[in-house]
């Protein structure tokens, strides 16, 4: 099982493009793949895109944690700011954020998702 570092989760974050999300779910997917493991830890993952989120924010650096969602399109409230912030920052790359049962989320992300198989902009890592 691979435990990713914050930079090493932080690295895979940056290529994701603007206006495109992914889920959680496959950060852990392509993190296991880049680093030929089983799986990636999923606490360990979610926790170091947590510490590069709040650590970009600190340093005044350009991470785009917000564009990472839960399995179901979901907000993440333990990005920085909440989920205040976090649908502030999808709202500024287009996104219209909406309320689900639970929480918010990105209405219709899946129109805008790329998956861990990688589509053509998502590869290059």
């Amino acid at each position: 099982m691979f435990k990713p570092s914050p930079s090493t989760v932080a690295s895979l974050v940056k290529a994701i493009p603007n206006g495109r999300v992914v889920t959680i779910d496959a950060v852990y997917k392509k993190l296991a793949k880049k680093y030929k493991t089983e799986i990636a830890c999923p606490a360990t993952s979610e926790k170091s895109l947590c510490l590069a989120a709040a650590e970009s924010v600190e340093k005044n650096t350009r991470l785009p944690y917000w564009r990472v969602l839960k399995k179901s399109g979901e907000l993440i409230q333990k990005f920085p700011d909440g989920i205040k912030g976090h649908a502030a920052c999808l709202a500024k790359e287009g996104h219209k954020i909406v309320s689900t049962s639970k929480s918010k989320g990105v209405q219709d992300f899946e129109v805008f998702y790329i998956n861990c198989r990688g589509r053509q902009e998502w590869k290059r890592i």
